[in-house]
C-alpha cells in the first residue's frame, strides 16, 4: 500500500473537481489477491483526515461507495464523523 499526495496526478482527470483522493489497486485474476494498491491525495492536509484515510483504504480493498450518508463509505467531503 502506496499512499502519496501528487495534486497534478492526471487520474484526478476522471472525477469531478472537489475530488480530494482516489485509489488503484492491482488483483491477481487467478484468486483476487491484492497486488499493489495506491492511494493519491491532492493535500498533505487530507491525507491527514482520518474519515478520508479510511474511505479510500476502503477503495483499495475493492469496496465501493454506499448510499448511506453515515456509512464510511458514502462518497462525500461533508462527513464529519468516521
Amino acid at each position: 500500500m502506496t499512499v502519496v499526495v501528487d495534486p497534478a496526478n492526471p487520474g484526478f482527470a476522471q472525477f469531478p473537481p472537489d475530488t480530494i483522493a482516489f485509489a488503484l489497486r492491482q488483483a491477481s485474476d487467478a484468486d483476487a489477491h491484492i497486488l499493489s494498491a495506491e492511494i493519491v491525495f491532492k493535500s498533505e492536509a487530507d491525507v491527514r483526515r482520518p474519515g478520508a484515510l479510511a474511505h479510500e483504504f476502503g477503495h483499495a480493498l475493492g469496496l465501493g461507495h454506499s448510499p448511506r450518508t453515515q456509512d464510511l463509505m458514502f462518497p462525500s467531503t461533508a462527513r464529519t464523523t468516521i
